[in-house]
């Protein structure tokens, strides 16, 4: 098992695992953010394969992971904890002030178990209510 950064050349995979966890009833094309080229992205690798990915991008000392996705045969054991637990370091190791993420409701509460709270904000989006979250370092 392995948490590792990948590169701009993993995009294909990071848009399957997105779309095969994220929105599988949909085209791909609703997990291609328009900053994927430039954004950091990581991934978390059982036995050689990537399992789940998530993306993170900066504006000075704030930063957003974004799309953070985890293979449904491979969710609930662990696997993307381990990948958020690595992102959230390495963010913090990049001097980061605050993290912040759209959360889907419905996860909110496993956000929280990182330190990640509601701001208040929430939002509609593909029929999903998402809420805004934050931490500060």
């Amino acid at each position: 098992m392995a948490f590792k950064q990948l590169t701009p050349d993993d995009l294909p995979l990071i848009w399957a695992i997105r779309h095969e966890a994220m929105y599988p009833g949909h085209l791909i094309d609703i997990v291609k953010l328009d900053n994927d080229a430039v954004a950091t992205h990581f991934g978390f690798a059982v036995d050689g394969k990537i399992i789940s990915v998530v993306s993170v991008e900066n504006i000075g000392t704030s930063y957003q992971f974004r799309k953070f996705a985890t293979l449904p045969a491979f969710q609930n054991k662990g696997y993307g904890t381990q990948l958020l637990n690595g992102v959230l370091g390495w963010i913090q190791d990049q001097g980061a002030e605050n993290v912040w993420c759209n959360a889907r409701q419905s996860a909110a509460d496993y956000y929280k178990k990182f330190g990640l709270t509601e701001d208040g904000q929430s939002y509609e989006k593909y029929g999903l209510r998402f809420v805004i979250m934050k931490k500060t370092f």
